[in-house]
């Protein structure tokens, strides 16, 4: 089991290096901004009121920073780290469950899943979040498990302590030992509370996530431990507020500024929904024509989510802790959207076992009704035995090795990464004046020093050279007609050139004021 264990994990850290230098896209390129210009006390006092998110991610790239740097591999490596952490999470959940061949094979299905691939390569703090919620899991169904365990030991503890005792000594020697085998309910909690408190601090949609399992362990009457843990948590909570406030009010502000800012959060609709299920199984990459690509998507998240909902008949935890955060988000998008699908990226370690639960319980049903015994009659004992393994494990095969097909779709073909400001800087020129919405020029900024301007006040500016240049990056957010301002000042678009997800114009002007019309020179 260990010489498996490490292969799935080298191969799912081997294909996460591919392509790790793509370009930063906007997001991450405000991450390398940050941990450059501020220090780690200006991080939370300067930067964060103006940030949507909590610091505690900042604080550990800027740490990280300054030892491995601020170049595209160095931010992303972090991601990458967190990604195989959360693997191992997925496998000592799932180890608990039955045993650690089903361990791996969940491990498996979360660390090739495409999306989770997707992410572990990004510089922010999703795969941290999804890192943090994972581990919390584990030691808050530790406890549970402790808790049931404990009850029995009282019917029967002797007989129970001798099982355990033949179970330790029987365990083949290349199995692979938990560092996390912990059995004091003191410290179980410990770690459930510190890691829920570092989940809260570094992204604030992990609420969902924490309610639903405060819940669970209520519904479980793990009465003391709830109260344990909401008592530490409002106390985190209390020290977090008076930032969480000065944030909403700049939140507001800025959705006055960008009319459209709520449709990129994430409205509370059956599309921002159906979404969810579809990038959790087919990942990123998309293609045209649509109407193709939503039938396969869809054939395949049907595959997939067909087993989820199998598990869920046969894991009701584990269910219950996967449905009930997208309910609460779903709700709570109503009154302050964040409907998108990779704010949800933490439940994808639970999905995973799910799908390995419902293999396992759809495997079951067959053999009972005796599905897999009809080549009994053509093959000798030895031959079924290996019949009925490779049946087994075919469709685990399957879905494990679609998901890496996706995962590799994305990392070879550069039509499927993120957005190519890395290419588009080199060709802009340094000694014309370039236009685009300053708070979106980060990503421009981060590989060359180019001089840029405000694209929104272009209507009051003068404009003296005879070309400018519009980056029109994010303008649909902001909702501003640059291009009725040019016209109206006489300029004109004479190129557009186009590079992925980004593209930049060259517009041709003369001198010219608010006031004047267009003077085409030379």
């Amino acid at each position: 089991m260990r010489k498996k264990f490490m292969l799935v994990f080298g191969l799912a850290f081997i294909i996460r290096l591919i392509s790790l230098n793509q370009s930063l896209w906007l997001d991450e390129a405000i991450t390398a901004k940050v941990i450059k210009q501020f220090t780690l006390f200006q991080i939370s006092s300067l930067f964060s009121p103006t940030d949507f998110h909590p610091p505690l991610y900042y604080l550990f790239m800027k740490l990280w920073s300054t030892l491995f740097g601020v170049g595209e591999i160095a931010l992303r490596l972090p991601s990458v780290i967190f990604s195989l952490l959360t693997g191992h999470a997925v496998f000592l959940i799932a180890t608990r469950i039955r045993n650690q061949k089903f361990g791996l094979w969940a491990a498996a299905l979360y660390l090739f899943n495409p999306l989770a691939v997707y992410y572990s390569q990004e510089a922010r703090m999703y795969s941290l979040v999804t890192f943090l919620l994972a581990f919390a899991a584990y030691f808050g169904f530790e406890l549970l498990r402790l808790h049931e365990n404990t009850h029995k030991h009282r019917l029967n503890g002797h007989i129970y302590s001798l099982i355990d005792f033949i179970r330790q000594k029987l365990i083949r020697r290349d199995s692979v030992v938990s560092i996390f085998d912990i059995k004091e309910k003191r410290i179980l909690l410990l770690f459930f509370n510190l890691f829920l408190i570092l989940a809260l601090w570094t992204f604030y949609g992990s609420i969902f996530f924490v309610a639903s399992f405060l819940l669970l362990l209520l519904t479980k009457k793990r009465y003391k431990e709830v109260g344990i843990t909401v008592v530490v948590l409002s106390v985190s909570f209390a020290l977090q507020l008076p930032l969480l406030i000065t944030q909403l009010h700049n939140a507001q502000v800025l959705q006055k500024e960008a009319q459209n800012w709520a449709l990129v959060l994430g409205p509370a609709t059956i599309k921002n929904l159906l979404l969810i299920p579809i990038k959790f199984a087919f990942g990123r990459i998309s293609f045209y024509p649509k109407f193709l690509y939503y039938v396969i998507a869809g054939l395949w998240t049907s595959f997939v989510f067909s087993y989820v909902i199998l598990g869920a008949f046969k894991a009701k935890r584990l269910a219950f802790i996967f449905s009930l955060p997208l309910l609460l988000g779903f709700i709570f998008s109503f009154f302050s959207p964040l409907m998108q699908y990779f704010r949800f990226l933490y439940l994808l370690p639970i999905m995973s076992i799910l799908i390995a639960e419902g293999v396992e319980h759809y495997l079951s049903i067959k053999k009972k009704k005796g599905f897999l015994h009809f080549l009994h009659f053509f093959k000798k004992n030895q031959e079924k035995k290996l019949i009925h393994q490779i049946r087994e494990n075919a469709i685990m095969e399957i879905l494990i090795g679609i998901f890496l097909f996706l995962s590799l779709i994305y990392l070879f073909f550069p039509l499927h990464h993120r957005e190519d400001w890395k290419s588009m800087a080199q060709v802009l020129p340094l000694n014309k004046t370039i236009y685009m919405i300053l708070p979106s020029s980060d990503p421009l900024l981060y590989y060359r020093g180019l001089p840029v301007k405000e694209l929104r006040n272009i209507e009051t500016e003068w404009i003296f050279e005879k070309e400018i240049y519009i980056i029109p990056y994010t303008v649909p957010i902001y909702g501003f007609d640059y291009e009725g301002k040019l016209h109206n000042k006489g300029c004109y678009r004479k190129e557009k050139r186009v590079f992925h997800q980004v593209f930049f114009e060259r517009w041709v002007c003369g001198f010219i004021s608010s006031s004047c019309t267009h003077i085409q020179q030379g």
